[in-house]
């Protein structure tokens, strides 16, 4: 099965979902060319010229940040995430997706798509060009890989985390999980799962042993850890972002958000969160202190991912 999304104009190298929409593109990027640059792309698409993101792509760049946005079925990524969110804009979309629940990069960066409607996971190998890499579960609500590129779904319909190896072979992982809605790895290869039945964070080693790391929380919807080891969680219930360190210390630092869900990390350690019912994202610095704010005026963003450098 091949989905396809948004590919890329070439000359702008920006992209568009039609020629009807180039045109409204061009609309606001005339500074970038001028008179000129319209009549050639418009040429090129009168001799009915179809560039695809496969062939015109531009490459892995590292520190793009890439937004589901659940309710329309789509994933909006945004250049360079490093730079101040609110001046970047969005680069292209991938479009005619299926309540896009979770995303996450292997480390060639690939990007993986969790579905919730269908079960599947896809496999994008351009940003217009995605297959199924697994189906069957029943509600796949996050994604991460470990260090040697196997891929872990927690699927919160059934309590379970299954992992595929890089061939899409599924075994079980950890099950009897409370309704799994998060998933990150630390640095030492343990799995934490954000379980929203019980407000808890489990730690699962890599033989499987499952302990609760650390409670207290409504839904624990978003985790990412920084580069010191921190786990950051995004509480949807509460409104609130925790730090929670090593040694199970929990401080706030984000609060009187609504329904921070996604959360993640950018090379500079600053940290991104997707606020689904406030239809913002947010960038702060390690400390909690407001840096940018992109705000979405249809629907809220839901899963956050940042592309990795190129190896």
């Amino acid at each position: 099965m091949q989905r396809e999304g948004l590919g890329y104009c070439l000359a702008t190298g920006k992209s568009c979902l039609s020629n009807v929409n180039l045109v409204k593109h061009l609309q606001n990027e005339v500074w970038m060319g001028g008179a000129r640059m319209i009549r050639s792309i418009l040429a090129v698409l009168a001799l009915g010229a179809l560039f695809t993101a496969q062939s015109f792509a531009l490459g892995p760049q590292g520190g793009d940040l890439y937004v589901t946005v659940f309710a329309a079925g789509r994933i909006d990524v945004f250049r360079n995430a490093s730079t101040p969110a609110n001046a970047v804009g969005i680069a292209f979309q991938i479009t005619n997706l299926n309540s896009p629940s979770a995303i996450a990069f292997d480390g060639s960066g690939t990007l993986f798509e969790a579905e919730q409607a269908t079960g599947n996971i896809l496999k994008f190998t351009a940003p217009n060009l995605g297959t199924i890499f697994a189906s069957g579960l029943s509600s796949p609500s996050a994604l991460a890989f470990d260090l040697a590129g196997n891929l872990y779904v927690a699927d919160k319909a059934n309590g379970t985390v299954y992992v595929f190896a890089p061939d899409g072979t599924r075994t079980t992982f950890a099950n009897a999980l409370k309704t799994p809605v998060a998933l990150a790895f630390d640095r030492t290869g343990n799995l934490f799962v954000g379980e929203q039945a019980s407000g808890t964070i489990t730690k699962i080693t890599p033989d499987g042993t499952k302990t609760i790391f650390t409670g207290g929380f409504i839904n624990p919807a978003g985790l990412a850890f920084d580069t010191a080891g921190n786990l950051f969680v995004a509480d949807a219930g509460s409104g609130t972002v925790y730090k929670v360190a090593p040694d199970t210390t929990k401080t706030f630092i984000v609060y009187s958000l609504n329904t921070p869900r996604g959360i993640a990390f950018d090379s500079a350690g600053n940290f991104f969160v997707a606020e689904y019912a406030g239809k913002h994202i947010r960038r702060y610095d390690p400390n909690g202190v407001l840096l940018s704010t992109i705000d979405y005026a249809d629907l809220g963003p839901y899963a956050l991912a940042i592309e990795p450098s190129p190896r």
